[in-house]
């Protein structure tokens, strides 16, 4: 579970819906990894020093949809393309992680942020904004699931 400090909420696909473009947010914490939803598997990309953020929700087995990137704001999608790539760097002097991409657009925006604001089912919405360690709404707890 990838875990935002700020408003102690998940990184969840919205709804649990398993459909390409789908958005991601976070919501509130499930016990012990019960909503598959919140659930991701990490892959290193040894050759980029990246990772590919992958959904549980393409089963335990599989694992093909990944978190990607329209530049503006985190979704599910089926396979992986240039956007699918985050790095996961820890902060300094702390045991949160900043989750960032790769990819670069004009204004600068790569890092998942927590935007406070509500989205339509009591989650809430996310951005990419200008990496910014000291940013605490762009900082994440990992916590493996038992």
């Amino acid at each position: 579970m990838l875990i935002n400090v700020q408003a102690n909420m998940v990184l969840d696909v919205y709804n649990g819906y398993l459909t390409d473009f789908t958005q991601i947010q976070t919501y509130h914490i499930g016990p012990n990894c019960s909503g598959i939803a919140e659930v991701w598997r990490l892959e290193f990309q040894t050759l980029t020093s990246t990772y590919i953020i992958r959904s549980a929700l393409s089963g335990s087995n599989a694992w093909q949809h990944s978190m990607h990137t329209n530049g503006t704001a985190p979704y599910l999608h089926l396979g992986v393309s240039s956007d699918a790539y985050w790095f996961v760097v820890r902060v300094s002097g702390t045991n949160h992680w900043n989750i960032y991409n790769r990819d670069y657009n004009s204004t600068g925006r790569s890092s998942l942020r927590n935007t406070g604001i509500t989205s339509g089912n009591g989650g809430r919405n996310l951005e990419l904004a200008p990496l910014d360690p000291s940013d605490i709404a762009q900082r994440w707890e990992l916590f493996v699931c038992p």
